[in-house]
């Protein structure tokens, strides 16, 4: 699932409804363009150069002005909960992302980043707990939006209580590589690391978010890896960049500290629901024991 803010397209694209898009071409069949829909276009593209045509993605797009706390409010009929109830279960991986208007200030005096993030990641986490009990579990990605390069007051995920959602820190066109994270999780086994590096490169070019690559950033990236923040890295003697891991708003002492820790005991909980729901109410042979 992805939810993101753009602008509809007449007869074609409406706001806040969900569609459901099988690769890139989708685009086109809905009058997506880069010129009105920048950040649309770009994290399509990127999930599906991951993924590959074929994958599906349910896809809900909000108003610009759209808070990422109001896509992940606990309140009903919210984003968030739009989505994953249209999906009946079938998602298991959720991106945000958002590109503000030129008006947008944000908040970052306590947090280093949008402390709207912050607020975003609590509420998705009380969202996925709410799905989880119904057993229609997710994880989520959210952008590290707003950091402007400084580390003194960063708010750390590691520290946090949300072993639901993850924090990217990369980008691609000025906006955080949610769809190409999002893409490279769902192409692979769920036990398989973001950082996998048998997987490949995901990137031949990128950014943090504060706008400089991560060898400008080189003295920055051992403190957001330890904070928690999923970001680029590379090895020496090979090109691009990957995912430095797949880290969760949770401690390392957490059993979800990562996410392919809790895809895969989400997908034990479909297999085994899925697997017991059919016994109940069945009839039983009994013997005079």
């Amino acid at each position: 699932g992805l939810i993101v803010t753009g602008k509809a397209v007449a007869e074609k694209l409406d706001l806040n409804k969900v569609f459901l898009f099988s690769g890139t071409r989708d685009l086109t069949t809905y009058g997506v363009t880069e010129e009105e829909n920048p950040l649309l276009c770009k994290e399509v593209k990127a999930f599906y150069e991951q993924a590959g045509d074929g994958a599906e993605l349910y896809l809900l797009v909000m108003a610009q002005a759209t808070l990422l706390s109001q896509m992940c409010s606990i309140e009903d009929g919210s984003p968030l909960k739009k989505l994953i109830t249209y999906a009946k279960g079938r998602i298991r991986l959720v991106g945000f992302n958002r590109l503000p208007p030129a008006e947008y200030s944000a908040d970052t005096t306590e947090t280093g980043i949008d402390k709207d993030v912050v607020t975003a990641a609590t509420a998705a986490q009380s969202v996925g707990d709410s799905f989880a009990k119904k057993v229609m579990p997710f994880r989520c990605l959210v952008p590290a939006a707003g950091w402007g390069g400084k580390t003194d007051k960063l708010y750390k995920p590691r520290e946090g209580s949300t072993n639901r959602v993850g924090f990217v820190d990369d980008q691609v066109n000025k906006t955080a590589a949610v769809g190409q994270m999002l893409g490279r999780a769902a192409k692979y086994p769920v036990n398989y690391s973001l950082a996998r590096v048998k997987s490949g490169v995901i990137a031949t070019e990128g950014w943090l978010t504060n706008g400089e690559t991560p060898e400008e950033c080189d003295a920055m990236l051992d403190l957001l890896d330890e904070a928690g923040y999923i970001i680029y890295r590379s090895f020496p003697k090979k090109n691009g960049y990957y995912p430095n891991d797949d880290p969760m708003g949770a401690p390392l002492s957490d059993d979800y500290s990562n996410l392919n820790y809790g895809r895969v005991v989400d997908k034990a909980m479909i297999i085994a629901y899925t697997t017991f729901v059919e016994e109940i109410q069945d009839d039983i042979e009994t013997d005079d024991d």
